[in-house]
């Protein structure tokens, strides 16, 4: 049975499995290990309204490649969320812009969009915007504010594949949007993303662009194809006697499977091989994940239900606010507990992982501020919530015993406040 484990490859089919072992064990599927036609772009263009879509090595290597394709000047400034991670600052720093960090709503986790206003120069020139936990940002107010200023809008999609705002899929209303295709998204290859670009001339730049782009290392690639393998046969089902812990941790170390970051990506270093093309044998696996996409969100808000409804009459665990024109698929269900580290350990002994996105401002917690460009109390709402914010799972895989456990471990924590109160 597998463990109740928010981070530890959520969405993973056996299929995806079977794919991984395809193009390790048979010979005649070697060739296209990095190049082949999936017709990934024509499916996600379907779901994004026919808009252009342009595959890439990852989601931060697809941010990168917009904005480097946007034709700004060295040192232009583009407003990020403060309540995000160090992948996203990395693009724009990259790219030869600046960073200019917006506070977030204490509610909603997302952007405040009096906060842009006050933070808009005669530098200013795009905006990224995060739907955060899969929760739509406040579309209306930020669209108005960047069309007031002229400013390039990017959509941040990493964890809100098939929300919507008002009827309206998220990614289709700026110049372009970028999803994650990460091992923990809202679909996962191990490692892919993509950009949804509305404007023919920048689909164009940059669907050259990347013709121009290296593969991606086999030996890399044989990496991310493992970690399907490794996590389904020998981690997850050994997860809770920490055995599949040991597997884990030892295959990464020993490069059989990949890690989430290279070496330097956390100090804002550049990797030589940056950005590259999306894997053909990676963007099979995310085509079989898009084929679950419905499915997925789905329980994703039927399992958030059973939390808010558990949760509304609780004093010392706080939700998110919902709004009639919003929907979210939950990518993860984010509470705001006094004490987070309490509720983690609650849930550790009953052997129930939690998240913890984001416990800094700009995730994760080995990040150095000053290399990501940050300049400490200029998120104050962030730094709060990124010591108060704890993720509980909503995916697909999750049993409803399982949930019942978590409910346990919430009620748990929250005894204990009223006790100590």
């Amino acid at each position: 049975m597998f463990p109740n484990a928010i981070s530890i490859s959520p969405n993973l089919l056996f299929k995806d499995v079977l794919i991984s072992l395809s193009f390790i064990l048979l010979p005649w599927r070697w060739k296209n290990l990095r190049a082949g036609d999936t017709d990934i772009e024509k499916i996600l263009s379907k779901q994004f309204d026919n808009l252009g879509v342009v595959t890439f090595g990852s989601g931060r290597e697809a941010l990168y490649s917009i904005l480097v394709n946007m034709g700004f000047n060295k040192g232009d400034e583009v407003l990020v969320e403060g309540y995000t991670c160090v992948v996203v600052s990395n693009a724009i720093i990259w790219a030869g812009l600046k960073p200019v960090y917006i506070d977030i709503e204490k509610d909603t986790y997302n952007m405040d969009p009096q906060d842009i206003e006050h933070k808009i120069t005669n530098k200013t020139r795009a905006i990224i915007i995060q739907h955060t936990f899969g929760k739509p940002a406040d579309m209306d107010a930020i669209i108005s504010i960047s069309r007031k200023h002229n400013l390039k809008v990017i959509e941040d999609c990493a964890h809100s594949l098939g929300s919507k705002y008002k009827g309206k899929k998220l990614g289709t209303f700026g110049d372009a949007a970028i999803l994650s295709f990460g091992r923990d998204k809202v679909i996962s290859s191990v490692h892919g993303g993509a950009a949804v670009i509305k404007d023919k001339d920048l689909y164009q730049r940059l669907g050259e662009y990347r013709a121009a782009l290296p593969h991606v290392a086999i030996k890399r690639v044989l990496q991310h194809l493992m970690h399907p393998i490794i996590t389904y046969f020998f981690v997850l089902p050994f997860y809770n006697i920490y055995l599949g812990k040991i597997i884990l941790v030892i295959s990464q170390k020993l490069g059989i499977i990949s890690k989430v970051f290279v070496p330097g990506e956390k100090k804002a270093i550049k990797p030589q091989s940056f950005p590259t093309k999306y894997p053909y044998s990676l963007s099979c696996i995310a085509v079989n994940q898009l084929k679950h996409l419905a499915i997925f969100n789905k329980r994703r808000r039927e399992i958030s239900l059973v939390y808010r409804n558990e949760l509304k009459n609780y004093q010392h665990i706080t939700v998110i606010k919902d709004f009639v024109e919003e929907e979210n698929i939950y990518m993860r269900f984010t509470v705001i507990v006094d004490h987070p580290r309490k509720l983690v350990s609650i849930a550790k002994h009953r052997e129930i992982v939690l998240g913890n996105w984001y416990d800094t401002v700009i995730a994760p917690g080995t990040v150095v501020l000053k290399d990501a460009k940050y300049i400490p109390g200029e998120c104050k709402n962030a730094e709060l919530l990124a010591t108060r914010t704890v993720n509980l799972p909503t995916y697909y895989r999750l049993k409803d015993y399982q949930i019942k456990n978590i409910i346990n471990v919430l009620r748990a924590y929250e005894d204990i406040c009223k006790t100590n109160t």
